[in-house]
């Protein structure tokens, strides 16, 4: 189940059900929601290329941003450092460099610094040769203020929908996964939020689908609609 969340209002713009996150499938879910009218402007998303690269053919314009901490994962898993010790110093460096939004000038800075330490491990190489290859998806957090750095939004709700489908053995079809998620999202978009904090705590006490809608009188009767 692919779906995606605006980050400024927490409402889900739009989800599909299929077998697999290949290249079809994610350009299904990008030109669903152009026809839906979605203004995509930035993605932030895990290190899936099908769904870059889709999104860029949707939305030529929207820039794209790589979740930190997914790019992180992938740099401990290749370093091994959970299991030896050898690469640890210099993963502490990498996720230092990855700890809070900065300037590119800081952010090479502190690049160049990690550089001369380590340069002469061809690991530490390739994965400082990796974030200059790939520094417009890593730091594309630098052109706007409200693009984050990392899915934890989501990540979030993913938590909540595991829970939930816990207590479901599985679905008997697809249509009936359709059916359900859908149900789902129209309970979550209707569902005030109480735990929002930070730049998002006036957000508590209302619901997604209200704050997107912006019309009160039609906010209402669509609430009256799925009551």
């Amino acid at each position: 189940m692919i779906y995606g969340i605006d980050y400024l209002t927490h409402d889900v713009v739009h989800f599909m059900v299929s077998r697999g996150e290949n290249y079809q499938t994610s350009v299904s879910f990008f030109q669903s929601l152009k026809l839906l009218g979605y203004p995509l402007k930035a993605l932030v998303c895990d290190d899936n290329q099908n769904f870059q690269l889709a999104c860029r053919r949707t939305y030529p314009k929207a820039v794209v941003q790589i979740c930190h901490n997914h790019y992180q994962e992938n740099i401990r898993r290749i370093l091994a450092v959970r299991s030896e010790s050898t690469y640890r110093p210099f993963m502490f460096e990498v996720e230092n460099l990855f700890s809070k939004r900065m300037s590119s000038i800081e952010f090479f800075t502190i690049v160049r610094r990690i550089l001369l330490k380590y340069g002469t491990d061809p690991k530490c190489q390739g994965v400082l040769l990796d974030i200059e290859k790939r520094k417009e998806v890593l730091l594309a957090y630098m052109l706007d203020k409200h693009i984050p750095r990392t899915t934890n939004l989501i990540e979030c709700f993913n938590s909540h929908l595991e829970g939930r489908l816990k207590s479901i053995k599985g679905f008997e079809s697809i249509h009936h996964a359709k059916l359900w998620f859908n149900a789902y999202f129209i309970r979550r978009r209707l569902k005030p939020f109480t735990d929002c904090t930070g730049r998002f705590k006036q957000l508590n006490g209302k619901c997604s689908l209200e704050i997107a809608i912006q019309n009160q009188p039609q906010f209402q009767a669509l609430k009256e609609k799925y009551r």
